[in-house]
Parts: structure tokens; C-alpha cells; sequence
């Protein structure tokens, strides 16, 4: 197939050149617009020799379905590896906003009960399942919890997340 494509381009580059030494040689004389005539002839075979080829071909049917699984053959691999990549960055992404989306909504949440939020850790499992939530805060001081255990269930009232899976480390500042 391509081997045959290459032979194409190489007869139209040949008398392409061809053509272009003829204007180069040929006299101005009358003759001049016969020969034109003749190379037009030669120039249109030359273009149209794969579809002659392929009529004469005795089973055109299959001819045009070979080149066009060849061709699709190509583009289908090249497809489904680009839509799997795309999915994963799909997902990554998405994994990505649900976390920042759960760690600022837990943060403005707690800043409501006065109550300063240094860091977060979310592990989430594949299935988007929330494993393990550590929350790093100052002193409770001036907040509306008094221990880090009420801070700890109204965590789990908040997001129906098991008591096991969410920790509240208190620093000193």
C-alpha cells in the first residue's frame, strides 16, 4: 500500500520535472501548444494511474475496504491510546477539585466555629472514598468546641465520616 503511494509521488515528481526541462528546451513555435496537449495527456494519466490500477483490479470492493482498514487501523490506535490518557487526566483532575473543594468547605466550616485551621490531609480511595481526614489546628481557645473530641464529632455530623477515620492534631500556637 504505501509502497505503491511512494511510486505515485514519485512519477508525478518525475514528470513534474519532466515538464519543467521540456518548457526550458522547447522553441517558441507553434508546435509549442501540441506538446502542452501531449504533456497535459501524460500529467493526467500520470495522476489518475492508482485508480486505473484499482478498476483494473478485479475485486474493487476489497481493494477500497484493505485501504480503508489500513488507514482506519492507524487512527483507531492512535485514538483509543490519546481517550485512555484523557481519561486518566480526567480523572486526576476531578480527584483533584474533590479534594479542594472538601478541604475548603472543611476549613470555612470550622472558621465559622472560630476555630484556626493550620493544615488538612485527605486520603481518598479510588472509589472516591474518604480513608482518613487529619486536621492540624491552633489551641481551642475562643471557639465554640471546647475539646477536640466535640471538634472530632461535629466533623463526623458534618460528612458522615467514621470516627476512626478523622484525627484533630491540636499544636500550641
Amino acid at each position: 500500500m504505501i509502497e505503491g503511494f511512494k511510486s505515485w509521488i514519485s512519477a508525478i515528481l518525475c514528470t513534474g520535472i519532466f515538464i519543467s526541462i521540456l518548457e526550458l528546451i522547447l522553441p517558441k513555435t507553434k508546435m509549442k501548444k501540441y506538446i502542452y496537449v501531449l504533456v497535459g495527456i501524460i500529467t493526467t494519466i500520470t495522476i489518475i494511474s492508482p485508480g486505473i490500477d484499482l478498476l483494473n483490479n478485479k475485486d474493487i470492493a476489497k481493494s477500497v475496504s484493505s485501504v480503508i482498514e489500513n488507514f482506519s487501523g492507524n487512527v483507531n490506535i492512535n485514538n483509543e491510546d490519546k481517550i485512555e490518557e484523557y481519561k486518566k487526566n480526567q480523572e486526576e483532575n476531578v480527584k483533584k477539585e474533590f479534594l479542594n473543594s472538601l478541604e475548603n468547605d472543611i476549613k470555612n466550616k470550622l472558621a465559622f466555629k472560630d476555630v484556626a485551621v493550620n493544615d488538612i490531609y485527605i486520603l481518598l480511595a479510588e472509589n472516591y472514598d474518604i480513608q482518613k481526614i487529619q486536621v492540624k489546628i491552633k489551641k481551642l481557645k475562643n471557639s465554640s468546641f471546647l475539646t477536640v473530641n466535640e471538634l472530632i464529632e461535629y466533623i463526623n455530623n458534618e460528612y458522615d465520616i467514621a470516627y476512626s477515620k478523622i484525627e484533630v492534631i491540636e499544636s500550641g500556637e
